[in-house]
């Protein structure tokens, strides 16, 4: 049998049972007898139990909390990369009818001079190109979306937002 192995069975430490009780304090004061397994009221076993099912439901749930969160910035993050595509598709697209305008409006004068040249006459005034937005207009709205960004950053502190480079009115 080891020594001290009765004062451990009743609630003392090994360090008592060793002689390291802390000044020559008795198994006594070791352990008030209600932190003894067994020896708790009913009433502080169910609380125990009570707080125990609380804090691992707790942990559930911030464990689903940080699961949602996570799936939520993913998805965010794979509709910033098609609202880039598309973007830059429409950009693309914007840049094609522009040259094809152009090209159209070149035509157009080239038709008109032929005409007025070969003593014909044109009766309608020439087709005029299409103005776009000013460089307010451009401004304002670069202006609007840096504060959208902040505001979504603001309410949702998205960080993924944080990893886009900021728009410039030049670029676009």
């Amino acid at each position: 049998m080891v020594p001290g192995a009765n004062l451990l069975a009743f609630g003392g430490s090994l360090q008592q049972s060793r002689g390291g009780g802390g000044g020559g304090a008795g198994a006594a004061a070791a352990l008030p007898p209600s932190n003894v397994p067994g020896n708790a009221p009913p009433q502080q076993d169910e609380r125990e139990l009570k707080r125990q099912r609380r804090k691992q439901s707790n942990r559930e749930s911030a464990r689903r909390s940080r699961l949602r969160k996570q799936a939520e910035c993913e998805e965010l993050g794979s509709r910033v990369g098609g609202l880039t595509e598309d973007n830059e598709k429409l950009r693309g697209d914007v840049k094609r009818l522009l040259d094809q305008c152009t090209a159209l409006s070149t035509e157009n004068t080239r038709l008109r001079v032929c005409v007025t040249t070969g003593g014909g006459t044109v009766d309608t005034p020439p087709p005029q190109m299409p103005a776009g937005p000013t460089e307010e207009e451009k401004a304002a709205a670069a202006q609007a979306g840096a504060k959208a960004a902040a505001e979504a950053m603001e309410a949702g502190r998205a960080p993924f937002l944080t990893l886009l480079p900021p728009f410039s009115a030049a670029a676009a």
